[in-house]
């Protein structure tokens, strides 16, 4: 994808908090990306850090007590912020889709999946009911799902959980959006489905120029679909990269954690996995410094006070790190 491509999502400064009996709950302090048309993003970090309540605020479906008390979220070059619910439902599903985690959740089981799917192509296309159906078996088929036409007549509870989950996919794409988001697809399917929802979405990608965000806590499910990422953790980007480079080149140490959990083919068979230690933060009172510096093993005295601004690493790679100004401060007194 050239450099040329135009921006399909544009959020800065995103700050959501969720208002409870207990206090105000800082889910989403000042993020930041961006989009381009036909291109990949992966959003990566453990439960809690904020990945899905930022494409919730990109999507306009917060729910109470949740709302976003300041930043810009712009899609296709729209405001979605300033958006009334009416503006918003003729974007939603049309021009950009969701997939949700549960797909037994989000289908509605007293109605077939080809009724469900025609649907959402009559609301967004104004078509007719038959020809709205034609359209949901062939979205049926293109996720792979055998006997589309069959499959089509048949209610949630008859599919298996990786059939739900493609089904959720053709629902998403049967209008053709946009921009996909998928929300830990893989999350409660077996390694094998999740291999093939994973192929899927890497073949879809490949055959429009659909642009896709995909949600997960594991970086390794993102190797082959993705080109660029960002690591959230405790409501904040701590680490943004082509994905390439981030393997290779991994420099934010809760980055460098995450990776530390993946198992190696090439390992020793008796090396333990190295856990994070320690609990993610608390976003009722977040800490005045950086976030993760209360698990952090490199911890330093400002690391506890103050918040590190993005250090860059290489081109399109920063890190929101201390150790980063150390070794800027170093690199200058080698050059002097």
């Amino acid at each position: 994808m050239g450099n040329d491509a135009r921006t399909l999502v544009d959020i800065k400064d995103l700050r959501v908090s969720f208002f409870t009996p207990a206090g105000e709950v800082k889910a989403v302090r000042g993020v930041s990306w961006n989009l381009k048309e036909g291109e990949t993003l992966g959003i990566v970090g453990e439960s809690g850090s904020g990945k899905s309540v930022s494409v919730f605020a990109l999507m306009g479906i917060l729910q109470e007590p949740g709302r976003v008390i300041g930043g810009s979220v712009r899609f296709d070059g729209t405001d979605i912020l300033s958006l009334k619910e009416s503006q918003l439902q003729k974007i939603r599903g049309k021009d950009m889709s969701m997939i949700f985690q549960d797909p037994m959740t989000s289908l509605n089981p007293v109605y077939t999946v080809g009724n469900q799917i025609a649907e959402t192509v009559m609301q967004h296309l104004g078509i007719k009911r038959k020809d709205a159906y034609k359209c949901a078996i062939s979205s049926l088929s293109t996720v792979h799902i055998p006997n589309a036409e069959k499959r089509s007549k048949q209610y949630p509870h008859e599919y298996s959980g990786g059939m739900r989950q493609r089904a959720m996919i053709a629902m998403s794409l049967c209008c053709g959006p946009k921009l996909l988001i998928a929300d830990e697809p893989t999350t409660a399917l077996d390694v094998t489905i999740q291999a093939q929802i994973l192929d899927l979405m890497k073949e879809l990608k490949q055959s429009s120029n659909m642009s896709i965000v995909l949600i997960t806590h594991d970086l390794g499910i993102i190797t082959d679909i993705c080109e660029k990422v960002i690591v959230m953790y405790g409501g904040k980007v701590v680490e943004s990269s082509p994905m390439k480079e981030l393997y290779k080149n991994p420099k934010h140490p809760y980055t460098l954690g995450l990776l530390n959990c993946l198992p190696r083919l090439m390992s020793d068979t008796n090396e333990p996995l190295r856990p994070i230690e320690g609990s993610p933060v608390d976003l009722l009172t977040p800490p005045a410094g950086c976030p993760f510096a209360p698990r952090c093993e490199q911890c330093m005295k400002i690391c506890i006070t103050h918040q590190p601004p993005e250090f860059e690493i290489s081109e399109n790679h920063f890190s929101a790190c201390w150790l980063h100004a150390e070794d800027n401060l170093q690199e200058a007194a080698g050059n002097g």
